[in-house]
């Protein structure tokens, strides 16, 4: 048995009671707590108190059963969730959820004991990164979000995230890229439409967080020209079950639908994120702005 816990951290647009009530409430979990591929389906039921038992299914669209068991130990109220859990491949081993408030935001502590092996560890490892990618897109389901499948590994898809080679290639021709690390600034313009977006975050072949930092652009049909400021575009990696396709949850936090710019971003990001970027990956040849 490994004596290592696994152990993720996250910090998540979201208050701790958001947080809290999504872990709790089957009829919430069911819509986040599993990762699911196209055509799977999930069923929670959940006696959320302490000694409270939990089961949640994932089931495949060729009607195979995950399921998944455990017990509460402890609950602490927006703060602590501590539970067994059990499947077909794991007994008796425990998780614990931590919350943390940070400046109107959550961080997420999830450390998940007793794992039999380095095989289960990473299997659980990319599960629950999966799982709380899925959650921050539950919780921040206003902001634009899309989920998409490249057959192609991680680490071809974070090139053509942070180098200037990919993302002229998929995105817009018309762009200066700075260093991938962190606080550093790149442009990025479309026509008369200009942004600057700085690196907030940098995991390799898992994750790239960007801040818009400048935004402008000349509309006749918009009053405001900079509403992309302070918003946030962030993208998660994560390897598919046979290690050669890679699915992006993709999350622009703060693009809402009370935003003037919101349907055509939206077209936006459709077209650059399901074809564009879809099609330089696949077939070498996206189709950037020009």
């Amino acid at each position: 048995m490994t004596q290592q816990p696994l152990v993720l951290k996250r910090l998540i647009s979201a208050t701790c009671q958001e947080v809290f009530v999504a872990w709790s409430k089957p009829e919430i979990m069911k819509q986040w707590l599993f990762p699911l591929r196209s055509g799977w389906k999930a069923t929670a039921v959940n006696d959320f108190k302490v000694g409270g038992y939990y089961q949640q299914d994932m089931i495949a669209e060729d009607g195979t059963l995950y399921s998944h068991t455990g017990i509460y130990k402890e609950i602490i109220p927006n703060q602590k969730i501590v539970f067994t859990w059990n499947s077909d491949s794991v007994k008796d081993t425990l998780v614990t959820i931590q919350l943390r408030a940070i400046n109107n935001q959550t961080e997420i502590t999830l450390t998940h004991d007793l794992l039999p092996n380095e095989e289960q560890y990473e299997n659980h490892q990319g599960g629950w990164k999966e799982c709380i990618n899925h959650l921050e897109q539950f919780l921040l389901r206003e902001s634009y979000h899309c989920t998409v499948t490249y057959q192609v590994s991680p680490e071809k898809v974070y090139q053509s995230l942070t180098k200037a080679e990919g993302l002229k290639n998929w995105w817009t021709q018309d762009c200066k890229i700075s260093l991938a690390e962190i606080g550093s600034k790149s442009t990025f313009r479309f026509g008369s439409t200009y942004k600057a977006m700085e690196i907030k975050e940098l995991i390799p072949n898992e994750k790239i967080d960007w801040k818009c930092v400048e935004h402008s652009y000349s509309d006749q049909n918009f009053t405001k020209s900079d509403e992309w400021v302070d918003t946030e575009i962030v993208f998660y990696l994560t390897k598919g079950l046979n290690g050669n396709t890679t699915e992006l949850n993709f999350i622009h936090k703060g693009l809402t639908k009370e935003l003037e710019c919101f349907d055509l971003c939206q077209k936006g990001w459709n077209y650059f994120l399901k074809e564009s970027l879809k099609a330089y990956l696949e077939t070498g040849k996206g189709k950037p702005y020009c």
